[in-house]
């Protein structure tokens, strides 16, 4: 996983090649995205282009534009992402696991 200060520097770079108001976008402005778009995954290890496609939607809020629906399906997928990743105690990670009951019969 990449560090905020590299994952604040993708998501200047990106911010800076699609959007028209580039001189409104800062390193701390980016910064601030990030770690909300860390917060609202709980820092889950999901994959570091749907943290930025995540972040990038913060940011965009952040400059009061609205988010096309199309990021706003990327934000989603992102955090559904980050649901279906579970942190087992000893601190590994399990993705999209299901937990089995024993079956139990009415009639007994």
């Amino acid at each position: 996983m990449y560090s905020v200060e590299e994952l604040t520097n993708k998501l200047l770079d990106r911010a800076r090649s699609r959007l028209f108001n580039t001189n409104e976008v800062n390193f701390d402005l980016c910064q601030s995205a990030i770690l909300e778009a860390l917060e609202l995954i709980d820092s889950k290890p999901i994959p570091t282009v749907m943290l930025i496609d995540l972040a990038f939607v913060r940011l965009s809020l952040m400059l009061k534009i609205e988010p096309t629906e199309f990021q706003i399906l990327l934000s989603k997928n992102a955090l559904k992402k980050a649901e279906s990743i579970i942190i087992v105690d000893d601190g590994s990670t399990k993705i999209g696991s299901v937990e089995v009951g024993g079956m139990h019969s009415e009639f007994n």
